[in-house]
Order: C-alpha cells, then structure tokens, then sequence
C-alpha cells in the first residue's frame, strides 16, 4: 500500500521484538538474553532438538534475514537458553521444534 501522508510526534524505547517457540511439550524457562546493538530488522527461525531434560542437542538456522553477525548473537542467546516441561509425565527422548525471533530496529 501507500506510505500515509502527514506528521505526528511520539517516542519510545526499544524496538518490538517477538519470540515464537513452537516445541510440543516444551516452554523456555527464561527470556532469552541478545545483546543485539544492531539497527536491524527481520526474522531469524532456528530448528532446533532438546532431550528429555530440556537440553539443547541440536541447533541451526533454517531461515534468516539478518546479516551474519547479528544472527550470531541470537544463535549464543538461544545456546544459553533452558527449557522446562509444560506438564508431567513421560518426555520423549528427543524433542524437535523451532524458535523463530522477529527483529525490529530501536
């Protein structure tokens, strides 16, 4: 569509960023912490496979449209992740989802 014509005033911090995981069973314990000084926007997705203890055995990125420094941030953000179990019971040995973040700049 068109860019709207016109002026206004506003501010705010930050830029908005989403997180996705989508892991059958799995919730991340924590935000991950990126340190993305970057003024970049985009998606990264990562495929990723966790034990039954919520560790990461697998990790790769599937799709990505940040350059390659900045997509390394987010793959050590995710390295440094932990995940914990959305209910009791048995887990499979071997866990496979992905976690997709959207990145837009400050």
């Amino acid at each position: 569509g068109q860019k709207g014509k016109g002026g206004g005033s506003g501010g705010g911090i930050g830029g908005g960023n989403g997180i996705a995981l989508n892991m059958t069973g799995w919730a991340l314990a924590s935000r991950p912490q990126v340190n993305d000084d970057s003024d970049e926007s985009g998606i990264i997705r990562f495929s990723l496979k966790i034990d039954e203890s919520g560790n990461i055995i697998s990790l790769r990125i599937i799709e990505n449209t940040l350059s390659a420094s900045v997509a390394q941030k987010y793959k050590r953000a995710v390295e440094k992740l932990s995940f914990k179990p959305t209910s009791a019971g048995e887990r499979p040995e071997v866990s496979t989802g992905t976690i997709v973040f959207k990145i837009n700049s400050k």
